[in-house]
């Protein structure tokens, strides 16, 4: 009987080691986060996709309201996003662009705490607490 007993338990932990296994089918996924080049591309004001979609081509956009702006890195609260949430710091660099929604031209320094904007990333997103995300370009709503 408690050889019975042993073969279901070693064959229980077989499958859910089997179950717990790492997949890397999604090969690297590495990047240099402090690359902050690349084109934004793509019309502000079309998200793309249906229903709501928030991506752009190759861009992710999240919708955010800024808490803070310190140093070139702006402190968002994600509120429309369909992969974020929560607090983010995004990074800005010489090539982020930034505009308001009717297509003037716009800096980080028209960045105010309250403001609502749109944020276009790679996709990208730094394991630290809060996330961090670098910008393509940020919208001023």
């Amino acid at each position: 009987m408690s050889k019975k007993i042993l073969a279901i338990a070693l064959a229980m932990m077989m499958l859910f080691l089997v179950g717990c296994g790492s997949d890397n089918s999604g090969g690297e996924s590495g990047g240099d986060m402090n690359n902050l080049g690349g084109e934004s591309g793509g019309d502000m004001n079309n998200s793309g996709g249906e229903n709501g979609s928030t991506t752009r081509g190759d861009e992710f956009v999240l919708k955010a309201v800024v808490k803070a702006v310190t140093n070139g890195t702006v402190e968002a609260e994600v509120i429309e996003s369909d992969y974020a949430f929560g607090i983010y710091w995004v990074r800005t660099g010489e090539n982020t662009q930034f505009s308001y929604y009717d297509g003037s031209a716009a800096t980080i320094d028209d960045i105010a705490s309250g403001d609502t904007v749109e944020i276009s990333y790679n996709g990208q997103v730094m394991m630290s607490y809060p996330p961090q995300i670098v910008a393509l370009s940020i919208v001023i709503q």
